[in-house]
């Protein structure tokens, strides 16, 4: 389909100018919030469009409508033919729907979703359809019809949760279900809705339930792994200790005792046992019939003897995974393809310099070559610093390694340009309906949800001439950057500026766009913020661009909320600290509130670990606790980025990376908004 009528007004778009005080933004929303709310008369104007942009309008106006009790007119606009195969069209189908319930008219509603084009429907999409349905013929009591459908939805749960809750309602509305006994399909539904619905407790005693249940089946260590898994994933490695150590009484094959003895090696190790941990992996690293399993125990437990800075088991460990995984593709293999590179550090610490240079030499990744220079570098040798300067600092970016090549050599980075604004010539056409949408109709999220769709390569928005079967081009990154800044969504804007970097790679024409990718979002908050705490400015921008990348609304799995993603108990030690009330959870989507609970803990964290930011940033994202006991040793011995590759574990590591290289991009690019003092 096309994307949107022929329109050529031209649009506002923000304007970025170097400064001798760094770059100048203008144009901009940078507080999060859209300009304008509800412009019905530009909506009711682009309703003529064919394309994606008249179906947006068209559920704007018809929630427009709703709020003000007029269903009857929202479902007028909503029967527009062409809604049923865009994006749109299963919120259209669903809002229909819920308008004639709301009437009265419960068998028109289940009539209507019955009538569905699914064509092109993704599973999100679908497990809607099927909960809203399964809601409906529930109250119909039809309940053969609505187990089926809510069924359906709630296996679907982890794609859409709030499907997979509301189908879960409809299926303890059901009184026959309700009154007999849970079949195993209904048990595990109701698993998985209770996991994906936070309720993770609740989700483990079911699914024990569950494989208690099919003992002697063979639906039976296929259940024990799955317990196991959930009490992994819920970090109850006590839980999972005791059911492992249960299960290995039954076990009646070495292949599965090998599964539960992995499963208990895992538990000792999240329960601070390293020993045990590391005796029962290194036995099944050289016993266990499954070379997959082999690989994956000298890995974890390498990993652990890291952690314990036991250096010479790690070695031998990393070692042993990097041998099993030969040239293996699967899965497992992936997980330990950075074996070898990390074998060299363990060596590199030991002494061996030899050694580690050798498996350095052998591998291709950025820790690798970066490690290498810097060994090189030491001994004295001209190699390192050729190698840092062609691979890292010479190519555009604020990748900690680039950054820290740059340092080293004492080099110039970014160019002191900013690309301004073009119009897309390789997809025009979706280009400008983004910018129509972010920008004078006040839709970001209808915006956001376009890029997504054509991210992906969703048919319903592909039909873009000479265009349908590519990526997006980073010049159409571009442009969904600047018209998502524009629209005030700061976290689909940064997010389409790192693709346009990356779309680029080393090309020296990224330097030019590097500036869009920092915007100064909340800039009164964070200087705010940064000078009450006596915190640098350009770490709390950077901290906040990881944790948030700017959304005030942001939360997170784990239920951390706002800007600076707290969790409710630490955001309230923040507050008591302050001597402020804390009347709710929700206080923390304020966007100054999240900002100085933010910037208090982070300047407390500097406190403990003697202004060290990396150390201060690990116990942000992993807990001060997680922190390791010789992380002055490591400093001592190899700087900051010694310490972040061994940092508390892989995901913190990356983390700290992120954020060390993104405060230098802040550093260098000084960005400020036309309306500063």
């Amino acid at each position: 389909m096309l994307l949107c009528a022929t329109f050529s007004t031209a649009l506002a778009t923000p304007r970025l100018t170097p400064t001798p005080g760094g770059v100048r933004w203008s144009g901009a929303a940078l507080s999060g919030s859209p300009r304008a709310g509800a412009p019905l008369v530009a909506w009711q104007t682009a309703l003529d469009d064919t394309g994606v942009v008249g179906a947006a309008v068209r559920i704007a106006i018809a929630d427009t409508l709703a709020a003000r009790g007029d269903t009857a007119g929202a479902e007028v606009v909503l029967r527009e033919p062409r809604l049923a195969h865009s994006l749109w069209g299963i919120d259209a189908l669903l809002r229909r729907a819920s308008y004639r319930a709301a009437r009265g008219d419960t068998a028109g509603a289940a009539e209507l979703l019955e009538q569905r084009d699914e064509r092109d429907w993704r599973s999100t999409e679908t497990a809607a359809w099927e909960a809203r349905l399964a809601t409906l013929w529930a109250a119909l009591r039809d309940t053969a019809r609505a187990q089926g459908l809510a069924l359906a939805a709630v296996h679907k749960s982890a794609a859409n949760p709030g499907a997979g809750q509301e189908a879960f309602a409809a299926l303890e509305r059901i009184s026959s279900i309700r009154a007999g006994a849970r079949g195993r399909s209904l048990e595990m539904a109701t698993v998985t809705a209770d996991w994906y619905g936070g309720k993770r407790t609740e989700a483990i005693e079911r699914a024990r339930g569950v494989a208690r249940r099919s003992r002697g089946t063979a639906d039976e260590w296929s259940d024990v792994d799955w317990v196991l898994q959930l009490c992994r994933d819920a970090r109850k490695p006590r839980m999972a200790l005791v059911y492992a150590d249960s299960a290995l009484k039954r076990a009646t094959t070495p292949e599965l005792r090998e599964r539960l003895q992995l499963a208990r090696a895992r538990a000792y190790r999240d329960l601070g046992r390293p020993d045990s941990a590391l005796r029962l992996y290194a036995r099944l690293a050289t016993t266990a019939t499954d070379r997959s399993r082999r690989m994956l125990a000298a890995w974890e437990g390498a990993r652990e003897a890291q952690d314990r800075s036991r250096w010479r088991e790690a070695a031998r460990s990393f070692d042993l995974a990097d041998s099993l995984r030969g040239t293996s593709r699967d899965g497992a293999s992936a997980a330990v393809r950075e074996a070898r590179s990390l074998a060299g550090l363990m060596y590199w610490l030991l002494g061996d310099t030899r050694i580690a240079e050798a498996r350095w030499r052998a591998g291709t990744d950025e820790r690798s070559r970066f490690w290498l220079a810097v060994s090189l570098r030491r001994r004295g040798a001209s190699e390192g610093d050729s190698i840092l300067r062609a691979e890292f600092a010479g190519k555009p970016g604020f990748g900690l390694y680039r950054v820290a090549a740059r340092e080293t050599l004492g080099v110039r980075s970014w160019n002191g340009r900013a690309r301004p604004f073009e119009p897309d010539t390789v997809a025009p056409e979706f280009a400008e309906a983004l910018v129509r949408l972010a920008g004078p109709l006040a839709l970001p999220d209808a915006a956001a949800r376009l890029v997504s769709a054509r991210d992906r390569r969703d048919p319903r928005v592909l039909g873009v001439p000479g265009d349908d079967r590519r990526g997006i081009a980073p010049s159409t990154w571009f442009a969904i950057a600047a018209a998502s800044y524009y629209g005030g969504d700061l976290a689909g804007a940064t997010r389409a500026a790192d693709r346009a970097l990356q779309a680029l790679g080393s090309d020296s024409l990224a330097w030019d766009l590097v500036p869009w990718a920092f915007p100064p979002a909340y800039e009164a908050e964070v200087k705010a913020a940064a000078q009450e705490f006596g915190i640098d400015r350009s770490l709390l921008w950077a901290f906040t661009r990881q944790e948030s990348r700017f959304d005030a609304r942001a939360v997170s799995r784990s239920s951390a909320r706002g800007l600076t993603q707290l969790l409710s108990g630490t955001a309230r030690d923040m507050a008591k600290a302050l001597k402020e009330p804390f009347p709710a959870d929700s206080v923390v989507f304020e966007p100054r509130r999240a900002l100085r609970y933010g910037a208090r803990y982070i300047s407390w964290l500097l406190g403990r670990f003697d202004g060290h930011v990396a150390v201060a940033l690990t116990g942000y994202n992993a807990g001060a606790g997680k922190v390791r006991p010789d992380w002055r040793d490591l400093i001592a011995r190899g700087g900051d980025m010694l310490y972040v590759e061994l940092a508390a574990n892989a995901d913190t590591q990356d983390y700290v990376r992120r954020i060390l290289g993104y405060q230098q991009a802040y550093r260098e690019l000084r960005p400020f908004t036309a309306t500063s003092p």
